[in-house]
């Protein structure tokens, strides 16, 4: 027997199912429809994983704008609330944090573009504390 051939392991599979789509379970139910949280079926696409790749650039020279401009505003003493400081760490971190969960995640269909839209939140409001602050 080759290992090409096609031999349903039970009775539940599909006639002409490969005995290793059936074993690893990689086939799908027929008529169900596929959970938009769900796993793909091998590498992330190329052009997906490109411009999760630019986004999170976009994001990275954002933040890095908004952090000088928090940094210059605390040495220069702009700043007058006690708030400020820990808040924007605590911001920063966090979209930091979505950010590269993106990547490890980026097999997922949706997971990637909720997680880089949660640190784009991030962003902006890390900006909006910014400005407020100073």
């Amino acid at each position: 027997m080759s290992a090409t051939q096609t031999i349903p392991v039970t009775s539940d599979h599909a006639p002409g199912v490969s005995r290793r789509d059936a074993v690893l379970g990689l086939m799908g139910q027929p008529g169900q429809p596929e959970p938009k949280l769900a796993k793909r079926t091998g590498t992330p696409r190329m052009r997906a994983l490109g411009l999760a790749a630019i986004w999170a650039l976009l994001l990275c020279l954002g933040g890095l704008a908004c952090g000088t401009w928090g940094l210059i505003a605390i040495l220069a003493g702009l700043t007058t609330t006690s708030w400020y400081e820990p808040a924007i760490v605590v911001v920063g971190v966090f979209g930091l944090a979505l950010a590269a969960a993106a990547f490890p995640l980026a097999e997922r269909k949706l997971v990637p573009w909720l997680l880089l839209g949660g640190s784009t939140v991030t962003l902006v409001a890390g900006f909006v504390l910014t400005a407020s602050a100073t």
